[in-house]
């Protein structure tokens, strides 16, 4: 068990020995109060006094006087007067046993429970009590006034033998039921804990095949939520791991061929001379093309990172999407290709107007370079009344993408298997899915039915050309 366990386990076993202790002292302070106040009311003068106070009263008061006495009593301790003829004074019944012990008593030198007294009338008396006192006589406590066994006749039931422990048995039965709470209750916190812990160390160990959520078994709670959230980051984590590596093989691919190339150039200008100008321009087209890679890849690691903020700009779609056709005409005219357009959207945008204009470009130029020369690049631009969004769609007649890469066209160094083209990095249409993300936008590819990609970009609008004056 490890710190926190303890922790937990001490401070609520503390806490329930606290709320314990106090109920319990409680319950046995209001059990003890209430033996104490029975044992008080049980308590009587002892039978020597309550003897010697009826033959002080038979003696100067005379019978009557002892009657009231008598009368006036505490019934569970009687004392009782016997006249010479067996008659008590309160004609109650006693059994010839009684008065038998009760004469011993007076001829043994112990008359403090039984004695012979004269009346102030002058007949004799035979006072005893029903209870005799434990120190004085070696007889029972108490008289059976009926002649039964000395043992049972009214005997008041005293306290069981365990009487002393039973106040403790519910504070026991608390703190045992105390110690297992706090013990379960310790374990179901500190046990995820330690998993996750431990998981933290297998991460960092370099095993990104950890699995948190199965370990913590089928309970339901924010520990099982942190484990998914857990297993999502390390999930993340390896995605960005084993996009770096590609990253890194990609572009050392990348760089290779024209490095290659170059290698080639060179080794051709010293072998001959001559043809210099030719290798130049194989040199001058081989550092562009490097240059350009460099460019790119530092710009999709900024949008990646997030360190290239797009501009708060108010951007009309109508004014962007006529320079984007603008210019991919005039690349498609290079190329005996046709672009058609269809669009009047009335609203604007909020964003960078230069990075939408080359995420837009990147589409289009991507179109054109798949097209087949006689079928034109088809690109809509419109309002999407539901969502309040603006739509840019891109559609071409090239031979489209297999369905098991469509998830993979927007990533870094995509190479599609059914085009034979390798011109290009891959990079376009990676950078645009940063942009138009950046601009909390979506981008999606789909094939068309009748063959060819469709692109398809949403962006948010912010509002339209007549709420602000846009010049």
């Amino acid at each position: 068990m490890g710190r926190l366990f303890w922790k937990i386990f001490i401070f609520t076993i503390l806490v329930q020995i606290i709320a314990t202790l106090g109920i319990g002292g409680t319950l046995w302070l209001k059990h003890f109060s209430h033996h104490t106040t029975s044992a008080q009311l049980d308590q009587s003068p002892p039978a020597a006094f309550r003897i010697k106070a009826a033959a002080a009263t038979l003696q100067f008061g005379g019978s009557a006087a002892l009657q009231t006495l008598l009368s006036d009593g505490e019934p569970h301790h009687p004392i009782f007067a016997v006249s010479d003829d067996d008659k008590e004074i309160l004609h109650r019944n006693i059994s010839s046993e009684v008065l038998h012990q009760a004469r011993l008593l007076t001829t043994s030198d112990q008359e403090t429970t039984a004695r012979e007294v004269i009346s102030k009338e002058g007949a004799h008396y035979l006072l005893f009590s029903a209870v005799f006192d434990a120190d004085a006589s070696p007889l029972p406590r108490e008289i059976n006034l009926q002649g039964e066994s000395p043992s049972h006749a009214g005997q008041h039931p005293g306290p069981p033998p365990n009487d002393f422990f039973r106040p403790y048995l519910p504070i026991g039965s608390a703190i045992f039921c105390s110690l297992l709470s706090a013990a379960l209750l310790a374990w179901y916190f500190s046990t995820p804990i330690n998993q996750l812990r431990n998981a933290f160390e297998e991460v960092a160990n370099g095993n990104l095949t950890t699995n948190l959520s199965s370990t913590m078994g089928t309970r339901r709670d924010e520990l099982n939520d942190l484990g998914r959230d857990f297993d999502a980051m390390v999930k993340r984590l390896e995605i960005l791991l084993d996009g770096q590596r590609r990253l890194l093989h990609d572009v050392s691919h990348e760089l290779r061929s024209p490095l290659a190339r170059l290698q080639v150039a060179i080794g051709l200008v010293r072998q001959q001379p001559e043809k210099i100008d030719t290798s130049l321009t194989r040199i001058e087209q081989e550092c562009a093309r490097m240059d350009k890679l460099v460019e790119e890849l530092l710009t999709l690691s900024k949008l990646e990172a997030g360190a290239q903020t797009p501009r708060e700009e108010i951007v009309d779609i109508d004014e962007l999407m006529a320079d984007v056709i603008e210019d991919a005409r005039f690349e498609a005219h290079a190329t005996d290709q046709t672009i058609t357009f269809i669009g009047n959207c009335n609203g604007v945008v909020t964003g960078d107007t230069e990075l939408l204009h080359r995420a837009l470009e990147n589409v289009i130029r991507n179109a054109l370079k798949h097209s087949k020369n006689n079928h034109p690049v088809n690109i809509t631009s419109a309002e999407d009344t539901l969502t309040h969004c603006w739509q840019v769609t891109v559609c071409d007649r090239g031979p489209g993408i297999p369905e098991a890469e469509l998830e993979t066209i927007f990533e870094p160094f995509f190479r599609c298997t059914q085009t034979n083209q390798n011109t290009g990095h891959g990079l376009g249409l990676a950078i645009t899915r940063r942009i138009i993300e950046a601009h909390h936008g979506s981008i999606t590819a789909t094939n068309r039915p009748d063959g060819g990609l469709m692109v398809e970009i949403k962006l948010p609008l912010s509002l339209k050309k007549s709420d602000k004056n846009i010049t």
